[in-house]
């Protein structure tokens, strides 16, 4: 466990290297109006290099929406705990259903996958969608009109070391 725990903590470590600071991602000098030319590029090159920074803003979106939304709440509350409870089960742990039918672990995270998608969708599925959309236009919206100038300033530091 304590292996896990440990390259966990890299990894945390190396996406909070990755986080770009506010001006640099939310700058207004840093954005302009792009060419059609330009737009396919400029995506691309945003959503590789802002990347870490998109997922904190899906987050905050997804925990905006949950507050907003109390169904939302209860539902992940719920599902988290189901979840937790799963997760923490030795890697033998089995469930008898009837007589005949026994599901082992990774048989057990699969219908708690398709329990989970089921319940958010018929409970929450509007908020879902909502959620989802808004974030992903936030995101295209921003990598397409932010001007992408830190791939060439980051190629030239790249080029003097």
């Amino acid at each position: 466990h304590q292996s896990h725990a440990m390259s966990g903590s890299v990894a945390i470590t190396e996406y909070a290297r990755l986080f770009r600071n506010f001006e640099e991602f939310g700058g207004r000098s840093h954005f302009s109006l792009p060419t059609p030319d330009q737009l396919s590029a400029r995506i691309q090159q945003n959503l590789q290099y802002f990347a870490v920074n998109y997922v904190a803003v899906a987050l905050c979106v997804v925990l905006i929406g949950v507050l907003l939304h109390p169904w939302c709440l209860v539902i992940s509350c719920v599902l988290m705990c189901g979840w937790y409870s799963l997760m923490t089960r030795p890697p033998t742990f089995k469930v008898q259903l009837g007589d005949k039918l026994t599901l082992g672990k990774k048989e057990s995270m699969g219908v708690m996958g398709v329990i989970s998608v089921l319940a958010l969708m018929i409970f929450a599925g509007t908020a879902v969608f909502a959620i989802v959309g808004f974030t992903v236009t936030i995101v295209l919206v921003h990598a397409s009109f932010h001007s992408g100038l830190h791939a060439e300033l980051h190629r030239e530091d790249d080029n003097q070391i």
